[in-house]
C-alpha cells in the first residue's frame, strides 16, 4: 500500500488523501511517518484525511502527532478532526 501512495505524489491531492485514509485503516505501521508529515500538507484534505487515518490507526505516537498539529491548524473540519 505504501507503494501506490508514494506514486500519487502531490499532482493527485485527493487520490493521496484517499490512500492515507485506507493506510490508517489497514494499521500499517510503517505509514506512521508519512501520515505524520501529511498533517503539515497545504492540502486541507491531505491534512484531514491524514488525521483521521492516525486517529484510527491509534496509539500514543498518533495521539502525540495529532495534539502536535492541533495548536497550528486553522481549518476547522481539520481540527476537529485532530481533537
Amino acid at each position: 500500500m505504501l507503494a501506490a501512495w508514494r506514486q500519487v505524489g502531490e499532482r493527485g491531492a485527493d487520490a493521496r488523501a484517499a490512500w492515507s485514509l485506507a493506510l490508517g485503516l489497514a494499521s500499517d505501521g510503517e505509514a506512521h511517518p508519512l501520515l505524520v508529515a501529511e498533517l503539515g500538507s497545504k492540502n486541507v484534505y491531505q491534512r484531514t484525511y491524514a488525521a483521521l487515518a492516525l486517529g484510527i490507526a491509534g496509539g500514543r505516537a498518533a495521539q502525540d502527532a495529532l495534539r502536535a498539529a492541533l495548536p497550528a491548524e486553522t481549518t476547522p473540519v481539520t481540527r476537529i478532526t485532530l481533537m
